[in-house]
């Protein structure tokens, strides 16, 4: 595993319990999984497992050793031989899954799953190499716990690198473990302005701001969590909290496909209710022919024809009012409110679309959220 890859592991787990309850009570178990940070950042990933798996020995019901696993198996998936990836990934999945048995919020498991299921990961800026080297030495250094020293390594990597968004980020998250929530809202905030797309930055700010009770102020945190990565549980989470405080719960949207189609095969789940089976064959030969096609466009716009043209083959044989399917009797409301794009950029978000949804965004800034207080559904 390569240096970049820890650090990126390091963003992505590291940094979650910043913001949230730790799962373990056990005094053993934090220690085990700060070594295992530290082993990490140092590349001893064999080391680094070692840790995460006596962990979890040493509290079964606690959900983070687990995660902080998968997680590893997820970036060693993508810096290994070839003939590692298929056994990495399922690795990553498996832990990942023991780990949502534990706690089914756990946001590093769910971003495994995520990662998993996407298949294209989000581009980031690199950062200069010597701002990346001062953020590995801040990165073991709050892994101990060390805060105040941490915080001067990220000091020097916003000297070197004013655009390394991270680092302000983590800069932040030293404040905000030290209580010092004013600072640490700054510099969160500071991280969204530098990089939108940063959803930790959205999510810790969201964070910061609750706990000041700046209830407003966190709700626009949390959808500019959800615009930056909208198949992100972690800042699902967020949408979510904010909409129960505000009164106005969500229903979660689910969405299991019983059927599917391979060139021209089509498959159909049979034990399916009948009354839905019509719906899910119209979604089967949309997929199949948008395959034998092989569109030029956009793997947004053709996921967009796809639905849409599912929803035209229901209403010409009648059958929409039929269904029993949540999942499809929300998206039938979605497409009948207008909304279909957002439900898609919302509800089935791939990084492939990137370009069309920030397109989207630019001409509804409000869309994602106009959509959530509209229909009251989210993940």
């Amino acid at each position: 595993m390569t240096l970049r890859s820890i650090v990126l592991l390091a963003a992505l787990a590291l940094h979650s319990h910043g913001h949230a309850e730790v799962v373990s009570k056990v005094a053993k178990v934090r220690d085990l999984i700060s070594q295992g940070h530290a082993h990490q950042q140092a590349g001893k990933v064999n080391d680094a497992l070692a840790s995460y798996r006596e962990a979890a020995k040493a509290d079964p019901t606690a959900s983070e050793s687990l995660s902080y696993t998968a997680m590893l198996f997820f970036h060693a998936s993508k810096n290994t031989d070839p003939k590692n990836v298929e056994e990495y990934r399922g690795q990553a999945e498996a832990h990942a899954r023991a780990a949502l048995k534990v706690d089914e919020r756990d946001p590093n498991a769910t971003e495994v799953l995520r990662l998993l299921a996407d298949g294209v990961e989000q581009k980031r800026r690199d950062p200069l190499p010597a701002a990346f080297e001062a953020v590995k030495a801040g990165e073991i250094l709050f892994s101990q716990r060390k805060y105040t020293e941490a915080a001067v390594k990220y000091e020097e990597a916003i000297r070197l690198d004013p655009a390394y968004a991270d680092a302000v980020v983590y800069l932040g998250d030293c404040y905000y473990m030290q209580g010092d929530m004013a600072r640490a809202e700054q510099k969160f905030r500071q991280g969204a302005v530098i990089d939108p797309l940063y959803g930790a930055a959205w999510r810790y700010l969201y964070d910061a701001l609750m706990k000041q009770d700046k209830r407003k102020e966190a709700e626009a945190a949390a959808f500019g969590a959800l615009a930056s990565m909208p198949s992100s549980m972690a800042n699902w989470a967020r949408v979510v909290e904010t909409m129960d405080l505000a009164g106005r719960p969500l229903t979660r949207f689910v969405w299991q496909p019983r059927a599917s189609a391979k060139g021209t095969k089509i498959t159909i789940d049979q034990t399916a209710p009948e009354s839905d089976r019509v719906a899910w064959m119209a979604y089967a030969l949309t997929l199949a022919a948008a395959e034998t096609e092989k569109s030029a466009a956009p793997p947004f716009a053709r996921r967009l024809a796809t639905l849409t043209n599912m929803f035209t083959i229901l209403g010409e044989t009648g059958s929409a009012e039929k269904i029993s399917d949540q999942g499809l009797r929300d998206m039938i409301k979605f497409h009948k409110g207008g909304q279909l794009k957002a439900a898609i950029f919302a509800l089935h978000y791939k990084e492939a679309y990137r370009d069309e949804f920030e397109a989207w965004k630019k001409a509804e800034p409000d869309g994602l959220k106009r959509f959530v207080d509209t229909f009251r559904v989210g993940l």
